[in-house]
């Protein structure tokens, strides 16, 4: 499983957002621009420290919640590109205390749970991303094979099929179809699959290799009636890395 992860926006928003307090209160308004200018410096820890002060003071202030919650978003995908996932998921999971939406959130604390086998807990996480936007083709990727993983097959032959009519030049679709088709015993449909694999990339080894399968299933069904004609199948493939 790939983990090249790819951070948007997100630095932005916090470094623009602003704290407005009365004159009075000054000194606690130096907990919310400390906050910032260590987030700036993308010093997570100090960011939150100040942050979490701040908010302790304003805890209405909307602005300082934002910001703390993306400190937390950000602190946390840094530990889970570091493959300290518990640590990642614990930051994550508070960024969405205050944030509940935090679709980014959702998203990298999904792959920590993935990287973890947490296969239920992941898929809570992205069923949230695709409530938020159900054509979002990675994370129907990466929901399809957690539904493999679940034995859920229906469910993820559904999300294989939606992702191949998102993007129909994307041979991940096929790849995961075919491979229910087959353990299923479909192989009329997974060899329709693989045929398609082969015309977008007519090298691709995991299409070839279950083709090869198929059609040795095929003969053996014709040689040997009443016999299971399906083949060993290869394991499902990897799900793929967030962004």
């Amino acid at each position: 499983m790939k983990k090249h992860l790819i951070i948007c926006g997100t630095f932005l928003a916090l470094g623009m957002a602003r704290p407005s307090f009365a004159q009075n209160e000054q000194a606690d308004a130096q907990f919310a621009r400390a906050g910032i200018e260590a987030a700036k410096a993308k010093n997570w820890d100090k960011a939150i420290d100040n942050l979490r002060k701040a908010v302790a003071a304003h805890p209405n202030d909307k602005n300082n919640s934002f910001n703390l919650a993306l400190a937390y978003q950000q602190r946390g995908i840094e530990r889970v590109q570091a493959k300290k996932y518990d640590e990642g998921i614990a930051d994550l999971s508070e960024s969405l205390k205050l944030n509940a939406e935090n679709i980014t959130a959702h998203r990298f604390r999904a792959f920590a749970l993935l990287a973890k086998a947490d296969y239920e807990h992941a898929l809570q996480d992205y069923d949230a991303v695709l409530e938020h936007n159900h054509n979002d083709v990675e994370a129907l990727d990466r929901r399809a094979f957690v539904h493999t993983q679940l034995k859920q097959n229906d469910q993820a032959l559904a999300d294989y099929t939606a992702l191949v009519n998102e993007k129909p030049r994307d041979v991940r679709g096929y790849l995961g179809r075919s491979y229910l088709y087959e353990v299923n015993g479909k192989n009329e449909l997974a060899m329709a699959d693989v045929n398609k694999i082969l015309q977008i990339q007519p090298q691709n080894e995991d299409a070839q290799n279950r083709k090869k399968r198929l059609e040795t299933a095929a003969k053996r069904a014709t040689t040997q009636p009443g016999g299971n004609p399906a083949a060993q199948p290869a394991a499902p493939p990897p799900a793929a890395s967030p962004h």
